[in-house]
């Protein structure tokens, strides 16, 4: 072989070697190395609260109260190379979510940084993290009416990269398919013909005291059904809020205690 045709050889080689091991140690990158490619997606994330699960102030002063035990940052913050004792990187990367399929699409060029992607959608797979004692979410949601014949994903609801919790408002996000249910018309707090938004906070025609109380803010769908209590580290003390039930501390927190509530009702 000529020396040309070895150096050609040499360099596919290479290549196609250095491919290999980007996809091998693609899991541990952290996510900034993604930035190159995905520079809208990053600075989204970067301000989002996965990217700040380990940082939070609250995780923080769990975690000093826990004798900073290191399952703790299998969830708040997976690039923690246990093994070496480092942090790779803070937070919930992009790793976390998104996983290789094929991360040697193009062997021998080195075009391609990894190849076809998979991303955890399902609840399933943000089960996890938030399928735990302290972060019961799923557990709740699959014995509530959105794990039901028409599914509501967590991602219908939440977003991953945005430091935002939810994609919209609760009016909008439960008005997205409940105004248009049939049974939304003979139910007894939901008679409306347009979104929420478009009447709130103007004058309202709802067939609901809370609707119609002309108060700031008024009480929503997410006030009753998804309400919630949490000690002082963020932990949940009863309801993660994802059941979707009405439990009494919905109406105790607006209308104070039940012997409050039932000396109100009997007051002339």
């Amino acid at each position: 072989m000529t020396v040309a045709g070895l150096i050609s050889a040499a360099v596919l080689l290479l290549n196609s070697q250095s491919t290999f091991a980007q996809g091998d140690d693609y899991a541990r990158r952290p996510p900034i190395q993604c930035r190159r490619c995905h520079p809208d997606a990053y600075e989204t994330w970067t301000q989002s609260t996965h990217a700040l699960a380990y940082a939070d102030d609250t995780f923080q002063g769990v975690w000093e109260r826990e004798r900073q035990q290191p399952e703790c940052l299998e969830c708040h913050s997976p690039g923690y190379d246990a093994a070496a004792d480092r942090m790779v990187y803070e937070g919930i990367g992009c790793a976390a979510c998104h996983h290789t399929i094929d991360p040697t699409r193009r062997e021998f060029d080195n075009s391609s940084y990894h190849g076809k992607m998979s991303v955890i959608d399902t609840a399933e797979g943000c089960s996890g993290c938030h399928g735990e004692d302290h972060a019961r979410t799923y557990r709740e949601w699959k014995t509530s009416p959105h794990n039901g014949a028409r599914t509501v994903q967590c991602l219908d609801c939440h977003q991953a990269h945005s430091g935002e919790l939810t994609a919209a408002s609760a009016l909008d996000l439960c008005g997205a398919c409940h105004l248009k249910e049939p049974s939304t018309a003979s139910s007894p707090h939901m008679h409306i013909d347009s979104g929420c938004t478009d009447c709130h906070p103007a004058p309202v025609h709802i067939d609901n005291v809370h609707m119609r109380a002309g108060i700031d803010p008024v009480a929503t769908c997410v006030d009753c059904h998804m309400s919630t209590q949490r000690d002082q580290w963020g932990h949940f003390l009863t309801d993660a809020g994802h059941s979707l039930g009405v439990s009494l501390t919905a109406c105790t927190d607006c209308h104070g205690s039940l012997h409050e509530m039932q000396a109100g009702a009997a007051a002339p």
